[in-house]
């Protein structure tokens, strides 16, 4: 990834942290319509990427409908 678009996409995400701090979580995936199943593979992409040394690291929050759904 080429460092101009890393600085972006971790600017992009500081800001959202800062406006996603009074979200909630809701206990399973499947009640906002996502699949656990998928958002672990999520995981283990992101992670095998990190272990390759590709991305030094990432946080990753998905929500939906202002209820965090996976991080």
């Amino acid at each position: 990834m080429h460092p101009k678009h890393f600085s972006a996409i971790s600017l992009f995400l500081l800001c959202i942290c800062a406006f996603a701090q009074d979200l909630t979580k809701i206990s399973r995936p499947e009640e906002a319509g996502f699949s656990s199943e998928r958002l672990a593979r999520t995981t283990q992409f992101f992670q095998s990427e990190v272990d390759q040394g590709a991305i030094p690291g990432v946080v990753l929050i998905v929500a939906r409908n202002g209820k965090v759904v996976y991080r």
